[in-house]
């Protein structure tokens, strides 16, 4: 919208014009280091009580100095009902003026979303998107930010937000409200992936962006089976097939050998092999994502046990990829509970050495009663306030 101002004074007049427009919501990159770790309320959960003193741990191991958040709610599954975004405009000086916005899913029967209104405050607002019921797919775990890039010489100075499809309730379930309200904003245009292999189907379970001091200044990151059934094939041909295969007391007396011989569980991970691949094929059509680029981090899925949907898939160990990047040099990931080989967690050192590779270092907690057990993992049970960016140019 163009305002134009004329100003009268005697004889002589004088008019300027302003150019305004709608200042767009914009979701936060992972190029962008946390400022402020939130977690929901334990109530009277003594697993979820113990993850969050892990986790604040974790936090100031990271170099957070801001104490944790309490979202008013026993909802565990903080990333989900909320999201944090920003709006921002031009200030005198070159410096930007800019407004955190919190953002409830489009899920209305999920009480939790309320805690997104206490948020509130000087520099905080609060918005609700549209939707009925409390569908997974609408959640927020399944919503993640490409960072800025520049693809088929068009810019995203802000980067694309991506959305995953499907779940275990509906395999062709879309967020349509999702996908209405980022495509309004005209700065992150959704790219849309396939989750429908997933019981819970969101893209948090299996792709992430890390920053990086090279290149483009990050790197995409996905969960990758093949890799993961290597660590356990390694160890089996070293002599340790007999090691139980969960370094947690009383989850699984099975062993490695046991595991691999399961020729369903293998065949599962095959198949969430491709599916992942199908997504970076995906992401390298849509965002110029090399399959080189993508960091590989070792991971494991499973069968689930719902009748309805014997083929939706689950992580076996806590899922690496589903963690919080804290900043350019530290993560925090689900402890892994894998087998222990001369003293050590040989898939636990796996993660570790894939996320070394990038640059990052990792800071491990075990969530395992408290998230693990229920569908999801660090990132699904927490969420955070980013750096707040530039305003973006379209």
């Amino acid at each position: 919208m163009t305002v134009r101002f004329t100003v009268q004074r005697g004889d002589r007049t004088v008019t300027d014009e302003v150019a305004l427009r709608v200042a767009p919501v914009v979701l936060h990159h992972h190029n962008q280091s946390v400022e402020t770790l939130l977690v929901s309320e334990s109530g009277d959960d003594e697993s979820h009580q113990r993850f969050v003193g892990e986790l604040a741990s974790a936090a100031r191991a990271s170099g957070l100095k801001a104490p944790l958040v309490r979202l008013n709610t026993t909802d565990t599954w903080g990333q989900d009902f909320l999201e944090f975004g920003y709006v921002s405009m031009p200030g005198r000086g070159g410096k930007s003026i800019s407004m955190r916005i919190a953002i409830r899913s489009p899920q209305p029967e999920r009480e939790g979303g309320r805690a997104v209104f206490d948020l509130r405050g000087p520099g905080v607002g609060a918005i609700q998107l549209g939707g009925v019921g409390s569908d997974h797919v609408d959640g927020f775990g399944n919503v993640e930010t490409i960072p800025p890039h520049t693809h088929a010489g068009r810019e995203f100075p802000a980067g694309r937000v991506i959305i995953g499809t499907g779940n275990v309730d509906n395999p062709n379930a879309t967020s349509v409200e999702l996908q209405k309200f980022f495509n309004a904003q005209q700065i992150q245009p959704p790219v849309i992936l396939d989750a429908s292999w997933l019981i819970v189907g969101h893209v948090d379970e299996f792709v992430q962006f890390l920053p990086t001091a090279s290149g483009r200044g990050w790197r995409p990151a996905v969960t990758d089976p093949r890799r993961g059934l290597q660590v356990l094939r390694d160890q089996q041909r070293a002599g340790h097939g007999s090691v139980p295969a969960f370094s947690r007391p009383g989850v699984s007396d099975r062993t490695i050998d046991d595991i691999l011989a399961d020729q369903k569980f293998v065949a599962d991970n095959e198949r969430a092999a491709q599916k992942i691949e199908a997504n970076v094929a995906r992401l390298h059509q849509e965002a110029g994502l090399k399959p080189e680029e993508f960091v590989r981090i070792p991971g494991l899925y499973k069968g689930g046990d719902i009748p309805e949907a014997p083929d939706a898939l689950t992580s076996f160990y806590p899922g690496a990829v589903n963690g919080v990047l804290m900043n350019a040099t530290n993560y925090i990931s689900a402890r892994q509970w894998g087998p222990i080989v001369d003293g050590r967690d040989v898939f636990e050192a796996a993660v570790t050495e894939a996320y070394r590779s990038a640059g990052i270092s990792v800071h491990y907690v075990d969530e395992w009663e408290a998230l693990h057990l229920g569908g999801g993992e660090i990132h699904c049970g927490t969420n955070v306030m980013r750096q707040l960016g530039s305003p973006p140019t379209r």
